[in-house]
């Protein structure tokens, strides 16, 4: 297995720490802490893999997807697409390889009439989550919006996309990508390759997000706002190598990511529009993921 958060790297930089943890759960994560859920498995006729002769009543998933219950967008249930046919039940891709989140082209258009379109008051916290495994997780409403307008944080759009309907190959309607990632840690198990029955793949979620994420939101955009740019921060800093302690812990005992101090001479370190985010490690300050390599993850995420 192996599991990953990302880090904030825009908006308000910060929240879990980046990184990458393969054969174990990060130090202070608990296995039943995380909400378990199986992959889905595809049929040869409905484009799987063949069965082994040793093995000829195994299905195997193709991809990391697993089921969802629901889907809300600021309390309120969304209806099914009309898009796919009602027999293919819901699920989601989970992608960090991708940078939004990507849904029905009927559900999204949905979510943005309610907005009263594309662009909105960055300043206003809304809450997109996906009831999965029968517990909800929401996106953080910091990693929900991108900045419109150079200089100015007062109109915001969503980190939506539209992805093709299910029905002609892959079967998930939804892709969550970095911005779900983000506001929780994932784990990705293998189980049994070969007789998935005996140790079904599945994917472990715990989310991540704090109480206050929508008053954080408002202080954010207050705080950008203020600023002679009018932009939100943005970093982007090497991923670092080796094991660390991070100096404190979120929700469920995540890593987070903390602001460097000053220097031994009272300056504050070099950094992109002012902010710079690390994690203690010992005896020096290391560098900590703004996102994970989607080189990397790519190839654990869209293949077993």
């Amino acid at each position: 297995m192996f599991a990953i958060t990302l880090q904030r790297d825009t908006v308000d930089i910060g929240g879990n720490v980046g990184s990458l943890s393969i054969g174990e759960l990060p130090n202070g994560i608990q296995t039943d802490s995380l909400t378990w859920v199986p992959l889905r498995a595809y049929t040869p006729q409905e484009g799987g893999l063949p069965p082994a002769p040793e093995a000829p009543n195994e299905i195997y998933p193709l991809v990391w997807e697993i089921p969802i219950d629901d889907v809300y967008f600021d309390d309120v249930k969304l209806p099914r697409s009309s898009l796919s046919p009602p027999s293919i039940s819901l699920s989601a891709l989970i992608d960090t390889g991708n940078s939004l989140i990507r849904g029905p082209q009927d559900v999204i258009a949905q979510i943005h009439s309610s907005l009263g379109g594309e662009d909105f008051d960055c300043g206003m916290p809304h809450n997109l989550t996906f009831q999965i495994g029968g517990k909800l997780f929401p996106v953080d409403p910091r990693d929900f919006i991108h900045q419109s307008f150079t200089d100015s944080v007062q109109q915001c759009t969503t980190a939506l996309a539209v992805t093709d309907p299910p029905g002609d190959g892959f079967l998930y309607s939804w892709s969550l990508g970095d911005p779900f990632l983000k506001s929780a840690l994932a784990a990705f198990h293998y189980g049994n390759l070969t007789h998935p029955s005996q140790d079904p793949p599945r994917i472990g979620l715990l989310s991540t997000i704090p109480t206050d994420a929508a008053e954080r939101l408002r202080q954010a955009v207050s705080a950008a706002a203020e600023e002679g740019s009018g932009n939100f921060p943005a970093t982007s800093q090497p991923a670092p190598s080796g094991t660390f302690v991070a100096t404190g812990a979120g929700v469920g005992g995540v890593p987070q990511a903390t602001h460097v101090p000053p220097d031994l001479n009272g300056s504050e370190p070099s950094s992109t529009n002012g902010a710079v985010y690390t994690a203690w490690s010992g005896a020096a300050w290391s560098p900590i993921w703004g996102t994970l390599g989607i080189s990397i993850l790519s190839f654990f995420c869209l293949v077993l």
